[in-house]
């Protein structure tokens, strides 16, 4: 005998209508749709974001986010090209350490530049052209820097040191804004940044977000001049152990001599 087959549609079409019909009982409001997460909104550099006020969702009166935990506060104001320069000298004090690289020009090619600081310790490595590491560990309180060639087989040298030796590397905690002399403005990585002349005769393009260069512009001779840039920066969050000397490595002190 030939059995014929129902349609599968009247069985769905029955138990759906009693699947509602038992939702119709409970009582239970249905679920409210999900809506999808907001668009991120990209805060222009020198613009300051707004904070909502303390009661509203996603802000605890006591400065924490909806999970709660606190969210980190800037220690920078940035006002874009309202900024003065002592409002760069205000973000600059804000900086307790910081870490950032160079690629310095010279006429056979260039010396890349790593250089961390901290404390008034400063630890700078460099190498030419991909060849030729070497490392210096400067103590701005004690005027001493070691100076230590990785792999060549020599001991280390503490030297005494001039931070104010025109030698002396850069050092932008050091850098005076109030003395400079500012001539507009310019953006670089989409950083707002006042362009600073300096007492020594560069140039420097200082972000209004955080008070710390992203360019410099210097003449080497009267026909050489170099802009060089500060990448991969880093601020207020460089440790203790990464301006530390290898303590294996023996040191010969010569920081009883004269300058």
């Amino acid at each position: 005998m030939k059995v014929e087959h129902k349609c599968p549609w009247a069985l769905f079409v029955l138990l759906l209508a009693a699947m509602l019909l038992c939702a119709g009982c409970s009582g239970q409001p249905s679920a409210p749709p999900v809506e999808e997460d907001p668009q991120e909104v990209v805060v222009e550099p020198g613009h300051i974001p707004e904070t909502p006020p303390a009661g509203q969702e996603g802000a605890a009166e006591d400065g924490s986010n909806a999970s709660g935990e606190e969210e980190e506060v800037s220690p920078f104001v940035d006002k874009g090209e309202s900024s003065t320069t002592e409002d760069l000298d205000a973000n600059l004090k804000q900086i307790e350490s910081y870490y950032f690289e160079q690629n310095i020009p010279y006429v056979d090619g260039h010396i890349y530049m790593q250089i961390w600081y901290k404390d008034g310790l400063m630890k700078v490595v460099t190498s030419v052209g991909g060849y030729g590491l070497s490392e210096y560990y400067y103590d701005y309180k004690e005027q001493t820097v070691i100076n230590y060639a990785p792999g060549s087989g020599t001991p280390a040298m503490r030297l005494p040191f001039d931070p104010g030796n025109p030698d002396a590397p850069d050092n932008p905690k050091l850098q005076n804004y109030l003395e400079c002399t500012a001539s507009g403005f310019e953006s670089i990585d989409r950083q707002t940044c006042m362009i600073l002349d300096t007492v020594e005769g560069s140039k420097l393009w200082v972000s209004t977000a955080t008070g710390f260069p992203l360019l410099v512009y210097y003449e080497v001779s009267l026909v050489v001049f170099w802009s060089v840039l500060y990448i991969n920066i880093r601020m207020n969050t460089v440790k203790d152990e990464e301006l530390l000397l290898d303590p294996s490595v023996e040191v010969v002190d010569y920081s009883g001599s004269q300058f």
